[in-house]
C-alpha cells in the first residue's frame, strides 16, 4: 500500500509539472499502478460541460472489455474525490452502451478502438488509451511506456469536440498534443 501511495504521489507530482519527467517503469505491475495513478489525476485536471460538473453522483471510470489493472485502480481511487464526488470503476462490455461513464479506459487489447472511439463521441466521456493508434483513432489520451517510462499524448481536437477542457498543468506534461490527432 505504501508503495501504491508512492506511486501515486510521483505520478500526481508529473501532472502538477513539478517533476522534470515521466514515471519510470520496469514490471508490468507497476507499469499498471503508474497508469492508474495517472487516470486519478487526469480525472483531476479535466473540467467537464456544467451539466456534469453540477451534480453530486459519482465519478464512473468504465473500463472497456476487460480490467487490466487488477485491482490497483480501484485501490488508486478507493476514499478519493474530486470536487466532492467519489469515483467508481466499472468494467463495462464491448457492446454495452457508455452513456453512463464519464472516463473510458480502452485497454491495448481492444482491436475496435475506431468503433469505441465513434461510440464514445456520442457524449462528453474522456476517453484514455494505450494503444499506438489511439489518438489518430479519435481517443483523447493515450498513455505509453518509452524507454521505461509512462509517458501520455493528448488529441485536443477531441477533447474540444466534446465539450472537455484540460487543464494547462496536464497539457505541459504531455508528450505531445494535437489539434488533428496527428503527432
Amino acid at each position: 500500500m505504501a508503495f501504491l501511495n508512492a506511486a501515486r504521489r510521483l505520478a500526481f507530482a508529473l501532472v502538477l509539472g513539478a517533476a522534470a519527467g515521466p514515471v519510470a517503469v520496469s514490471a508490468q505491475g507497476l507499469e499498471y499502478e503508474v497508469k492508474a495513478a495517472f487516470v486519478f489525476n487526469f480525472i483531476q485536471f479535466v473540467q467537464w460541460p456544467a451539466t456534469m460538473s453540477q451534480t453530486s453522483a459519482p465519478i464512473r471510470v468504465c473500463l472497456y472489455g476487460e480490467n487490466p489493472f487488477g485491482q490497483t485502480l480501484e485501490r488508486t481511487v478507493q476514499g478519493e474525490q474530486v470536487n466532492g464526488r467519489s469515483i467508481e470503476i466499472e468494467i463495462v462490455a464491448v457492446d454495452a452502451p457508455l452513456t453512463q461513464c464519464h472516463v473510458l479506459f480502452v485497454p491495448q487489447s481492444q482491436s475496435d478502438i475506431e468503433g469505441v472511439a465513434v461510440r464514445a463521441a456520442r457524449g462528453p466521456i474522456l476517453t484514455i488509451g494505450e494503444s499506438p493508434d489511439f489518438i489518430k483513432a479519435g481517443g483523447m489520451i493515450n498513455l505509453f511506456v518509452e524507454q521505461g517510462r509512462v509517458r501520455f499524448d493528448v488529441n485536443l481536437a477531441a477533447t474540444a469536440a466534446r465539450e472537455l477542457s484540460l487543464s494547462s498543468r496536464l497539457l505541459r506534461v504531455a508528450r505531445s498534443t494535437s489539434e488533428t490527432g496527428d503527432r
